[in-house]
């Protein structure tokens, strides 16, 4: 159970009071703004470590915490109208191991407007595989792994990848961007995902950089960035 009221409490009201501004402060724009946390899985865990055992009423604290998100942004939305749209998201990052999880122990009791993936853990493994054509298999088969174990425990839920990237400066030499980014953008198609966010927009690596950019540290376009534009095309 939870006990710490003044912390909900708190969530809650300035939840609500942010919902409220966006709505009056954009009035007339019809724009949407979605709320989102950052990986989940990991501040359940308490650290990085997806091994970790974690004591099992961690989730349904973790999920009244993010219940006062959510019941915060219903109110600031039922006390303004406006053409504007404020949701909430809840994001998770670990899907394919064992254990608690918060797709399955902690988003079920908040039914949050939408779910976000951060894609690292099916995308990464495809960096493991012998070659390219392995490499889009294990890309499209762990997103469906993982989408459809989300939508299981979450039917009708609308769902998006919220973050996923390729390191560009380590890719294994047979490893194909352009293909790898259509494969993604393919599967996500196919599952019904409505968004797919790239990590990142501009180079802030530091010291050293990492290549997961659409333009680097110096303003030039990356790999990564050319396969974008060729998508627009």
């Amino acid at each position: 159970p939870v006990t710490n009221t003044n912390l909900l409490a708190g969530e809650y009201a300035e939840m609500k009071a942010l919902t409220q501004y966006l709505l009056n402060t954009y009035r007339g724009t019809g724009k949407t703004f979605v709320l989102q946390n950052w990986e989940s899985s990991w501040a359940m865990l308490g650290n990085f470590d997806p091994t970790t055992v974690i004591d099992p009423e961690r989730p349904a604290r973790y999920a009244a915490f993010l219940g006062a998100r959510q019941a915060g942004i219903n109110a600031g939305r039922a006390a303004v109208s406006s053409d504007v749209t404020v949701l909430h998201a809840i994001e998770y990052n670990l899907s394919l191991g064992p254990g608690l999880q918060v797709h399955k122990d902690v988003i079920p009791l908040v039914k949050p407007d939408m779910i976000s993936y951060s894609a690292y853990e099916a995308v990464n493994a495809s960096l493991s595989a012998a070659n390219m054509p392995a490499a889009l298999v294990s890309l499209d088969t762990l997103l469906r792994q993982s989408i459809n174990a989300v939508r299981n425990y979450n039917p009708g839920a609308t769902i998006y990848i919220g973050e996923w990237g390729l390191p560009q400066v380590s890719l294994p030499g047979f490893y194909d961007m352009s293909q790898a980014i259509n494969q993604v953008f393919t599967t996500a198609a196919a599952l019904g995902l409505t968004d797919v966010i790239w990590w990142e927009s501009m180079d802030n690596s530091s010291p050293t950089y990492r290549g997961y950019a659409i333009w680097d540290s110096t303003g030039t376009i990356t790999p990564a960035g050319s396969a974008y534009q060729a998508l627009l095309v």
